[in-house]
């Protein structure tokens, strides 16, 4: 049996060690969070660990029936998403929003990644996207209220790809309706819009590379993203130029192609 020796020098300065798995921790396939089983360990893992967020990919795939084609048009149905988001907020968890992967009945192409086929391309029509991520917003807005502004408002300021008008009009709509405060609205709106912009500030501040400020993170490359990554990238380019010339700063956190 091989043996392995550690040496530690206990005279040397110690440095902080970030508990970075008590923010936020990873769970693979969305579809998995509707099983017993899962839900029993995560439960366990954040009684010990105390995490705050989940993050998963696939909450749009097929298997989680968000929306699918049934004669020409387009159903929606969020009973899945709301089975998983339910039991996450019943343990003292928030979901981390991933838009991820592209439903069948929108997606423009065939190419995938995993074992589930999770489908990579760009919507063959963006304004059916666009009503899809609609629907979806305000769903959650009514159904989780001052929660679910604040979270969707919070990923907009951490710079993910979701509108910012659509929860603030379907909150709106509600407080006429008499549904919600609008004073706890406004905070929730601000607060979630600002945190989002501060948590971003921070990361760059703490990770940002002083001689190349305008840094960009694509996790995939999708074709539509392709522009703002040579324009960014690229120090010599107008945008780069004009950004430093009043002394601003900018950068984006890593997406997927859907």
């Amino acid at each position: 049996m091989t043996s392995v020796d550690f040496m530690c020098d206990l005279s040397q300065q110690g440095t902080e060690l970030p508990h970075c798995w008590e923010h936020t921790v990873g769970s693979c396939h969305a579809p998995i969070a509707l099983r017993a089983d899962w839900q029993q360990q995560l439960r366990r893992c954040q009684s010990e660990l105390g995490f705050r967020y989940v993050r998963f990919h696939g909450l749009l795939s097929d298997d989680v029936g968000t929306v699918i084609a049934h004669n020409g048009q387009l159903l929606y149905s969020f009973f899945n998403a709301d089975q998983i988001v339910d039991f996450l907020l019943s343990i003292g968890v928030r979901p981390f929003v991933e838009l991820s992967f592209m439903p069948a009945a929108l997606a423009s192409g065939s190419k995938t990644v995993f074992r589930y086929r999770g489908n990579v391309t760009p919507p063959k029509d963006y304004d059916e996207w666009s009503l899809l991520i609609h629907t979806l917003v305000s769903h959650w807005v009514e159904r989780y209220g001052y929660a679910g502004l604040f979270g969707v408002l919070f990923s907009c300021g951490l710079g993910f790809p979701l509108p910012e008008d659509i929860p603030l009009l379907a909150a709106g709509t509600m407080v006429a309706n008499g549904r919600l405060d609008f004073a706890l609205v406004a905070i929730c709106a601000w607060c979630g819009i600002i945190g989002g912009d501060c948590v971003l500030y921070h990361i760059g501040k703490k990770f940002g590379d002083a001689k190349n400020p305008l840094l960009v993170s694509v996790r995939s490359g999708a074709a539509n993203t392709t522009w703002f990554i040579t324009c960014a990238t690229q120090r010599n380019s107008p945008a780069s130029k004009s950004l430093r010339a009043r002394s601003i700063t900018a950068s984006a956190p890593p997406m997927y192609s859907t």
